[in-house]
């Protein structure tokens, strides 16, 4: 039977894919659950995935044309490069080069799926997903080297649009053309012919790893032109770990921030090197800042670089068809996957780079690289000689997102009779903030944000949720439906004062968030959801299978897993939150954990682990119904969404744009758990989200 058939929803989706990277170290996505939505065929393919992750791993070879990148204190080491990235031999080439074509250059994680998009818009131009063809002499080579990746679907996906067909009868044609040894440029031909007339754009930002890869455009082609799409390398190395771009390399490197370092470097340079060599009619450098922060001038530039005229279709990227999903239903975009979790152009995302603290500083090379697109460097141009202070220098060390600025204090209240852990931060006369955390999350986890914000001026509150932290539990007569967290969210907001508070939801605690506010809007002043959930389409089982699986869990209590000591358990927190630094994922299993004969266990109720006793809806509101509390709402909202963040599915963002029109849509680096992955940026948001 299908996995939403037997009752699981993204909650649940979220657990499963902690659950594999805890005990299988396997790092799955929601998109890979809905793809094999039975328990067999998702099995099949978890084994799968487990040989191909797990196995001894593969020699990699620098590339002499890079040189090395030098890293701080002196180190040097060679850039990996991906088994598709060392060109073959060229064989020998028709006399007739193909017709010009575009190439768009970047590294990977600067934007260039933004700009093909808008590109795509131009009726004289194609502007297909990634091709991954320059490297190869054979359409049969490419397929080889790419078999086991998402990335020769991008050809796949070109030649469903040229000749527009399904995903079964291009592949049939590729099949044919592999079978027949038909040659890359060859390829390349066919595809310009099919686009009859348009110009066609090749943007595989892998191709600017290898100098060699990139003079093999000159040898295919006469007249190529090429636009250099450079990003602040703050925000590409950010970017590149978060979204775990390393698998590229096909590695688990010690230091990923330095290898994405070595990756922004080494792609940047070798573009440069080759622009070089052509002439200055051929290629065109455009910073990713410049695109976001005023679109139509760069956009303007670009079509007269190309030689065609401006088309005002270049400056709305999310409207029409311009190839942004997967050939088929199920698969991943080849593009970036979180191109369609946004709406539009979004001009903050310039400054990204501000809030961005890397674990290192970036090497000289880099720095003088930076230097020529005009990007200041804050971290590496603070004086060598200005010390700071000894909880700030330990900070830096611990996270690259991670800057405590205050204490937090804990107090216990009664709430409905039951005892609640209040976590605070800042003056207690500063303008309130209340955060409400996630189902299994904890107050402290907002330590962070709250810091940032307590800086500001600001008393931020969080409290335990029943049953999680060091809140009490719900009891054998009590439960953790949605009515029971709401009823303690309603009488906490009663006791706060007078004033309207700021009300900030990460998660399940985004959902109770955005229904206290469309109920009680006098007690909210704005409202800010970070990453919410959207309950399931429609009930998950039949009443009477619903029943029998909570009679079942009230039935048998399950019992606690006893770990050896809280450096296990901050071992645990780690590998399910591998962005946490060490004394930070320490700090919070002494928080969440007691001692018992034997070790420890978590402080949480652990029915909040089954999902048979945890309703979003608990019977009262589905999904049509939440859809109308949200239009309800009349308090200033901002949805915040992680850039890396597979969590909601396009048809959940759809549905908060539709029912959430007036709210202000932002997006930050990180994934799902933002107050933890990126709480500096989040508290910047939530002090700038005023009415």
């Amino acid at each position: 039977a299908p996995l939403m058939e037997l009752g699981i929803d993204s909650l649940m989706t979220v657990e499963l894919l902690a659950l594999c990277k805890q005990d299988l170290d396997l790092v799955l996505y929601p998109r890979e659950v809905l793809a094999h939505p039975t328990v067999a065929a998702l099995s099949a393919y978890v084994a799968r995935e487990l040989v191909r992750v797990h196995r001894p791993a593969a020699s990699v070879r620098s590339d002499p044309g890079l040189g090395p990148a030098e890293l701080p204190g002196g180190a040097v080491t060679d850039l990996p490069k991906s088994p598709w990235q060392a060109p073959a031999p060229l064989e020998p080439l028709p006399t007739r080069r193909n017709p010009a074509m575009v190439f768009l250059l970047s590294a990977p994680r600067s934007g260039s799926t933004l700009l093909r998009v808008m590109l795509a818009g131009h009726p004289g131009l194609f502007c297909p997903p990634e091709l991954h063809l320059l490297p190869f002499n054979t359409l049969e080579a490419q397929g080889a080297a790419l078999g086991y990746s998402y990335l020769q679907e991008g050809l796949q996906r070109a030649v469903m649009e040229l000749l527009q067909v399904n995903a079964e009868q291009a592949e049939a044609l590729l099949s044919d053309w592999r079978q027949h040894q038909t040659t890359v440029p060859a390829v390349y031909d066919k595809l310009q012919q099919m686009a009859e007339g348009r110009l066609l754009v090749d943007k595989s930002p892998t191709y600017s790893l290898s100098l060699e890869t990139l003079e093999r455009a000159e040898q295919m082609f006469e007249g190529a032109k090429y636009i250099h799409l450079v990003r602040h390398p703050y925000a590409v190395i950010e970017s590149f770990v978060h979204n775990r771009m390393y698998k590229i390399f096909d590695l688990e490197p010690e230091e990923p921030y330095r290898l994405a370092e070595q990756v922004w470097q080494a792609c940047n340079q070798n573009i440069r090197t080759f622009a070089n060599t052509l002439d200055a009619d051929r290629h065109y450098t455009l910073r990713y800042e410049d695109l976001v922060v005023d679109p139509e001038p760069a956009m303007r530039g670009l079509c007269a670089f190309l030689d065609l005229p401006f088309d005002p279709a270049v400056l709305t990227p999310y409207e029409g068809r311009r190839m942004t999903d997967g050939v088929t239903a199920q698969s991943m975009a080849v593009d970036d996957p979180n191109f369609r979790q946004r709406s539009r152009i979004e001009a903050h995302l310039a400054k990204i780079w501000q809030g961005i603290q890397l674990p290192h500083r970036l090497s000289t090379t880099s720095q003088a690289l930076a230097t020529q697109f005009s990007y200041p460097l804050p971290q590496e141009q603070a004086t060598a000689s200005a010390s700071p202070t000894p909880v700030l220098a330990e900070a830096v060390s611990l996270s690259p997102h991670y800057v405590p600025l205050g204490a937090m204090r804990e107090e216990e209240i009664l709430l409905r009779e039951r005892p609640c852990c209040l976590c605070h931060w800042g003056p207690e006369e500063g303008p309130l903030v209340l955060c409400l955390h996630g189902i299994l999350e904890h107050g402290a986890a907002w330590d962070g944000v709250a810091m940032a914000l307590a800086d500001q001026g600001y008393h931020v509150i969080a409290p335990d949720l029943r049953g999680h932290g060091r809140s009490a539990h719900a009891g054998s007569d009590g439960g953790y439906q949605l009515l029971d967290f709401l009823g303690d969210l309603d009488s906490l907001t009663a006791t706060l004062g007078s004033l309207p508070v700021v009300l900030v939801g990460h998660s399940m605690g985004a959902v109770l968030g955005a229904i206290l506010t469309s109920l009680r809007p006098e007690r909210v002043q704005r409202l800010v959801l970070v990453e919410p959930v959207v309950p399931a389409p429609g009930p998950s089982l039949e009443p009477a299978a619903q029943l029998v699986a909570h009679l079942n869990a009230l039935a048998n209590s399950p019992q606690p897993t006893v770990m050896a000591s809280v450096a296990a358990a901050t071992q645990r927190l780690l590998a399910l939150k591998p962005y946490l630094s060490q004394p930070l994922a320490g700090a919070m299993a002494q928080r969440l954990s007691q001692a018992l004969e034997g070790g420890v266990v978590w402080r949480s109720d652990l029915r909040l682990q089954t999902r048979t006793t945890l309703s979003l809806s608990g019977g009262l509101l589905d999904r049509q119904g939440y859809g109308q509390i949200l239009r309800g709402i009349q308090r200033p909202t901002t949805v915040i969404f992680g850039q890396s963040s597979q969590f909601n599915r396009p048809e959940d963002l759809a549905f908060l744009q539709e029912n959430l029109p007036q709210a202000d849509q932002v997006s930050l680096v990180g994934g799902h758990d933002l107050p933890l992955e990126t709480p500096g940026g989040l508290a910047r948001i939530i002090s700038e989200s005023r009415p």
